[in-house]
């Protein structure tokens, strides 16, 4: 480094790096755990949920999953169904490209009291085009408080 042209100080200290879960103590422990301890059959994080069963509580550890963003816009739809519905009534997105209005209503259903989320990208973007198509062309007006 010293023997570069443009010598800067700088390039001297290197980074050190660090494997904080490679620690010999750390592995050696894991390794100590009894194999029955750690997989469980049909039961995730077995050893973290009892581990921390006196700290937190039982809702929190028998959740299957976390709550993520997708909540907030199946709540809007839920709350804007009556809308959607006449919205979709009779979408002119299915004059452009094959669209069924009843199976995309009952997806919306599925999505909203269900929470089966597969659809979801899909249907939300069958909405907004549905809306743009709408708004365009002027067969309904569409504020933004509806949806």
């Amino acid at each position: 480094m010293e023997t570069l042209s443009g010598f800067v100080p700088e390039y001297l200290h290197r980074r050190e790096y660090r494997y904080p879960f490679l620690d010999r103590d750390l592995v050696d422990f894991l390794f100590a755990i009894p194999r029955h301890q750690i997989l469980r059959p049909g039961e995730r994080r077995s050893l973290m949920r009892r581990s921390l069963s006196s700290v937190l509580p039982p809702e929190i550890l028998k959740r299957t999953r976390k709550a993520y963003q997708l909540r907030t816009p199946i709540l809007a739809v839920r709350d804007a169904k009556d809308t959607l519905q006449t919205l979709l009534a009779k979408p002119m997105l299915s004059e452009i490209c094959p669209v069924d209005a009843d199976l995309l209503l009952h997806v919306i259903g599925a999505i909203t009291t269900d929470g089966n989320t597969l659809w979801w990208p899909f249907v939300m973007r069958a909405i907004w085009y549905e809306i743009w198509l709408k708004s365009n062309f002027g067969r309904i007006e569409i504020s933004r408080s509806h949806v």
